[in-house]
């Protein structure tokens, strides 16, 4: 578990929010971008940076890490996705998909997740 109980100027901020997973409807991303493993779809304000999600527990500690995407994409999704509260991973498989979606339901987080939005400098 990674404890995040403090909430000091150096502890990352996190999101309360869900997580989905997608297979592309086309080739490319909303940025133009191949569509690739590796890159998930939000709202606009994330274009461009980075996200990483973690469990959120059923007692809303922070759990396992999931993983760490480039954020390339958008949609039409739900109020929550358009206000930067769900993020929808790219899975080339309904296979896939369905993996990640089944991890992000273990330890009864039930798809609940903590969003961390990374804006790189470069």
């Amino acid at each position: 578990m990674i404890g995040f109980t403090s909430y000091a100027e150096d502890q990352p901020t996190l999101i309360k929010g869900y997580a989905t997973a997608y297979i592309g409807n086309s080739d490319t991303t909303c940025t133009g971008d191949k569509v690739r493993e590796g890159i998930c779809g939000g709202c606009k304000d994330y274009i461009g940076k980075t996200i990483i999600l973690y469990q959120r527990l059923p007692n809303d500690e922070v759990g396992e890490m999931l993983g760490i995407w480039e954020c390339l994409d958008t949609g039409t999704g739900t109020e929550g996705f358009q206000q930067g509260r769900v993020i929808d991973v790219y899975k080339p498989t309904l296979e896939d998909c369905q993996k990640f979606m089944d991890l992000i339901y273990t330890n009864g987080a039930q798809g609940k997740v903590y969003i961390q939005v990374i804006d790189a400098v470069g």
